[in-house]
């Protein structure tokens, strides 16, 4: 979601940084693309430096990295995305 937020001209590292300082969770979306992503696993391991919990989604069947196994996640792989009970419960866990 880093494009939205991020005007023209604006530096992506220091926007990012920023972004990542002030969230409070982390909703982490599972897919072999985002798990062999080398942004996404430095903004996870920030996440888990600074102690911040983080709620892992998979989207696409992959390989889960290792740190994450040790969290619940919620599978969203074979599950309609217009489930609105399963969004729901999604929303609930991480707004607590």
């Amino acid at each position: 979601m880093d494009q939205w937020d991020i005007a023209p001209g604006d530096n992506w590292n220091k926007s990012i940084d920023e972004a990542l300082n002030k969230c409070t969770r982390m909703l982490i979306i599972l897919s072999p693309d985002a798990v062999d992503s080398d942004e996404v696993q430095s903004e996870l391991y920030t996440f888990f430096n600074d102690k911040k919990p983080v709620f892992p989604v998979v989207y696409r069947n992959c390989k889960i990295p290792r740190r994450l196994n040790l969290i619940q996640h919620m599978n969203f792989t074979s599950s309609d995305l217009e489930n609105k009970t399963k969004i729901e419960e999604l929303v609930k866990l991480i707004t607590k």
